[in-house]
């Protein structure tokens, strides 16, 4: 009685070919499911600070960016490490060394006040406009901390307190290349993200 049997030749090709197939697709399955993860910690981010905003009104009566002066960052931060569960703090001032503000803030010209969460995020607050008719400030939140890879559109991401809400950071001259490119052009990662359904 004759057996059917597959030769040695045979079953090493089979590998070959599982092995080439594998090494083509599993750096892309990895890198999205990373991206996933960023994603979930970026949506509870945003939550983190919408409800800190609306918690800020309740206590003050009125919106954070009109408590604060024009460019007082300190102020905006001050304010807002008594709703994020501040594990630590700084106070950012150019040319300085800064260590958890650094992936943020660092080179810029003006001063930021950064607050770590006691969930190792970063929230880092520029104090923008405050006048008569414009309150604005930018916050820039890195969801991983100072771990790797710190990049616009992987793990950082901009938001907006615009008069009287939080919005993912948006501008017509700018985009998403989620993560390629320079810091600019990430931006609007944020944007992209939460209010397109955008995973891709």
């Amino acid at each position: 009685m004759k057996l059917n049997a597959y030769t040695l030749s045979e079953v090493l090709i089979t590998l070959g070919i599982i092995g080439v197939i594998s090494a083509i697709t599993i750096p892309a399955v990895i890198a999205e499911f990373q991206h996933q993860q960023y994603l979930t910690s970026l949506k509870k981010a945003y939550s983190i600070l919408q409800q800190a905003e609306n918690n800020i009104f309740v206590d003050y009566g009125m919106n954070s960016v009109y408590l604060c002066n024009q460019n007082d960052s300190y102020c905006l931060g001050d304010i807002y490490k008594e709703y994020l569960k501040a594990l630590s703090v700084e106070k950012y001032i150019p040319s300085t060394n800064a260590k958890m503000c650094s992936f943020v803030a660092s080179n810029l010209p003006e001063k930021h006040y950064c607050i770590v969460s006691a969930d190792g995020i970063i929230y880092d607050f520029d104090m923008e406009y405050s006048t008569d008719t414009i309150h604005n400030a930018k916050v820039v939140v890195d969801i991983n901390g100072t771990k790797k890879p710190n990049v616009y559109g992987k793990d950082i991401y901009m938001f907006e307190i615009d008069n009287n809400k939080i919005v993912p950071y948006y501008r017509n001259n700018l985009g998403c290349k989620r993560g390629d490119g320079i810091s600019n052009q990430n931006y609007n990662c944020a944007h992209e993200y939460l209010t397109k359904n955008s995973a891709k």
